[in-house]
């Protein structure tokens, strides 16, 4: 899970971009065999920085560097802290336009006019107006087929680990912050849309424009699959919950009995969800993580204002339930 290297990061001496048209952060990329400031006699007078670590990524039509990848003088790159480049880093997906204006018209159809959600009527999981999450998925994205990037437009999340719950004990630190509330939730405004939500659909190469800019679109799926991504494990440029279920061989998912769920596990509900197993409170019994949950600020209030990522069912859930299947990652 290396960071991207940018202007200002070292390998010895201070890295030199030549390409000024790609940036993270505001900082420029740094790309294969770019400049490395002179820092010493010999291999340290005028060394370069091959990218070496990571295969797939590119910028400009070259690779681009990551924390890591060792200069011709032989000193380590240094890389960001909030901005990753994985292998197999999610190629952006170019959607044919009237796919594009299809999905959009569903999807602002259901923001006009909410459904009352009648998968979860306990309100424990999920918001009180859940839409489920639509046909958005790699059938109708053709992202088995998608385009390399070259810009790289991550959320702005700070969490970071190789393992799942510990991940997500992060993100949910974050949204105890309000930093993974919905914004938009008064009138259909992208512009106030919270940029850890919609920073999700960008890092997973999908879109930053139009349904992809509004932090209403459904967003569970694509929860789900940024903590794969960014914890090292297959995943799926999908924002259909189904696709877990319904496209295991994309992400390596195996399917698990679900009484035989363990944390770190996918969980698919039947009324197009998809969330994580958080933790095993007692045998037989879960609890669950996942994006575009109730956000109820007490146990009392019962018109939740919209979505963020929660811990729901802490008293534990006794499968099956409304649970559809459960699946384990696969590593990348």
């Amino acid at each position: 899970m290396p960071g991207v290297s940018r202007d200002n990061d070292t390998a010895g001496g201070d890295l030199i971009p030549s390409q000024s048209t790609v940036f993270a952060n505001n900082e420029e990329v740094i790309i294969d065999n770019d400049d490395v400031a002179g820092h010493g006699p010999g291999a340290h007078a005028a060394p370069t920085i091959p990218a070496s670590i990571n295969p797939s990524v590119y910028v400009e039509n070259k690779l681009a560097v990551v924390k890591g990848d060792p200069a011709t003088c032989a000193h380590p790159a240094t890389g960001s802290g909030n901005v990753w480049i994985y292998e197999g880093y999610a190629p952006a997906v170019i959607i044919p336009p009237e796919v594009q204006e299809a999905l959009e018209t569903e999807n602002n159809e259901l923001i006009e006019n909410p459904p009352i959600a009648t998968g979860d009527t306990t309100g424990e999981q999920v918001p009180e107006n859940y839409a489920g999450t639509g046909e958005a998925g790699v059938d109708t994205l053709g992202t088995d087929q998608a385009q390399v990037t070259e810009s790289l437009v991550p959320s702005n999340s700070q969490a970071a680990a190789d393992q799942i719950p510990e991940f997500l004990t992060q993100i949910l630190g974050e949204a105890a912050a309000g930093d993974w509330d919905e914004r938009n939730n008064a009138n259909n405004n992208p512009s106030i849309s919270n940029p850890n939500i919609i920073g999700i659909w960008s890092e997973l190469g999908i879109g930053s424009s139009g349904m992809w800019a509004n932090d209403q679109t459904p967003w569970c799926a694509g929860f789900a699959n940024w903590v794969l991504k960014r914890t090292g494990y297959k995943y799926m440029q999908s924002a259909r919950a189904y696709d877990f279920r319904d496209k295991t061989s994309i992400y390596g998912g195996t399917p698990v009995p679900v009484t035989e769920g363990q944390p770190g596990d996918i969980v698919v509900w039947n009324y197009s969800h998809v969330n994580f197993i958080y933790s095993v409170p007692s045998p037989g019994k879960y609890t669950f993580c996942g994006g575009n949950q109730s956000d109820k600020a007490s146990a009392t209030n019962n018109n939740p204002s919209g979505g963020t990522v929660s811990n729901s069912y802490r008293s534990g859930y006794t499968p099956p339930g409304k649970i559809s299947g459960i699946y384990r990652p696969a590593r990348a």
